[in-house]
């Protein structure tokens, strides 16, 4: 069971704390963007709870979705005065889908907020993987004036598997146990380095243990499960094949009976599936420029300055260089139009299980869906 009180989580993690943004001094402007939906959803709630702390009351705090609103509404929603507390939150989602015309009517009231405002622009979630290479947020004229205006870039970028490994281990102090860093490395790996995946294993696991203090290897595997990435990469060739009925048999093995334990599996399988596609990804932009078989010192700088930095698919090759044939056999299966409607429409399913946007009540039946869409070949 999870150890929530404040004093003890101050006190069990400090390097977690450290690694958060510091919103004991509320600023008044704040841009959360990046494709961890689970950190950002975390820090997001941690702004909140800030400003809770600040005297917000519930009236004088105010969610709004840009999806819905122009412009103008929200200027006026930030410039609005707190009724009975010294601060008001204004938190607007998916901010960066708001137009350009609407992005310009927001311009001039970003540099003359009230000092009892504190607004808070998320961005939408989305795997674009062109959105990881982009210099701006928003538009070039409305991230110039966000910087002029002094706001806080808050960026949440996936884990890489170091990192996730060392919030594990912090994070497991939470529950009163511990992990030694390579039962987290292997832990970090089986859940794709996926925060919310994580969180929902380690505390299956601090149940699973009991009593015991230490979270043991074999623990994780008798939990998770071993060989879970060789299962997924036979899905993903089954995708790439359209051998739909192999792909749901594979699937089929792969979920538990229980409706709990479907949904925490069919999470942790979306978030492996959706990382083995972006590997592809990477593969299909080294194999276009015949540089997939070279050695990764070997690779043009120009090449390898297109692929991400999280799970950077040249750092991989040099520690299994084996991955280079799979990867490449499974990159030909997919056009580009098909990869990338392929990485849309899986994203989409791995958020929809989060419960990030919408909902899937039958985790089942979504990753059916998904893979039927998939092996069709539509996104």
């Amino acid at each position: 069971m999870r150890k929530d009180s404040k004093a003890a989580g101050e006190a069990r993690r400090p390097a977690a704390s450290r690694s958060r943004p510091d919103f004991s001094a509320l600023q008044p402007l704040y841009v959360f963007h990046g494709r961890e939906e689970g950190r950002k959803r975390e820090w997001l709630d941690a702004l909140v709870e800030a400003a809770k702390e600040a005297g917000a009351e519930e009236f004088d705090r105010e969610v709004l979705n840009a999806d819905e609103l122009t412009g103008d509404r929200i200027a006026a929603s930030a410039t609005t005065l707190p009724f009975f507390s010294p601060k008001r939150l204004v938190v607007v989602r998916g901010a960066d889908r708001l137009r350009a015309a609407d992005q310009a009517r927001l311009i001039p009231v970003l540099s003359r907020l009230p000092e009892t405002t504190c607004l808070a622009l998320v961005t939408a979630p989305s795997d674009a993987e062109e959105r990881s290479r982009r210099k701006t947020v928003f538009s070039d004229k409305m991230d110039a004036a966000l910087k002029q205006a002094g706001a806080v870039f808050i960026e949440c970028s996936p884990l890489k598997e170091p990192e996730a490994a060392a919030w594990a281990r912090e994070e497991s102090l939470l529950y009163g146990k511990q992990i030694d860093a390579a039962t987290a490395a292997e832990f970090a790996r089986l859940c794709a380095a996926d925060i919310g995946i994580m969180r929902q294993e380690l505390e299956k696991l601090s149940l699973y243990v009991g009593d015991r203090k230490a979270i043991a290897l074999e623990d994780v595997k008798a939990m998770i499960g071993e060989q879970v990435e060789d299962k997924v990469f036979a899905l993903v060739d089954a995708i790439g094949n359209r051998d739909r009925a192999l792909a749901f048999s594979l699937l089929e093995k792969m979920l538990p009976g229980t409706d709990k334990a479907e949904r925490t599996t069919a999470m942790r399988l979306s978030a492996m599936i959706l990382r083995q596609f972006r590997l592809i990804w990477q593969a299909k932009v080294l194999a276009d420029h015949r540089a997939l078989t070279a050695k990764a010192d070997a690779v043009p700088p120009q090449v390898a300055a297109l692929l991400p930095e999280e799970n950077n698919l040249l750092s991989i090759l040099q520690r299994q260089a084996w991955q280079a044939g799979k990867l490449g056999h499974q990159a030909a299966a997919f056009s580009w139009p098909q990869l990338e409607a392929a990485l849309e429409r899986i994203y989409a399913a791995d958020l929809s299980l989060k419960g990030i946007e919408g909902e899937i009540k039958a985790p089942r039946l979504g990753l059916e869906l998904m893979i039927a869409d998939l092996c069709a070949g539509r996104g």
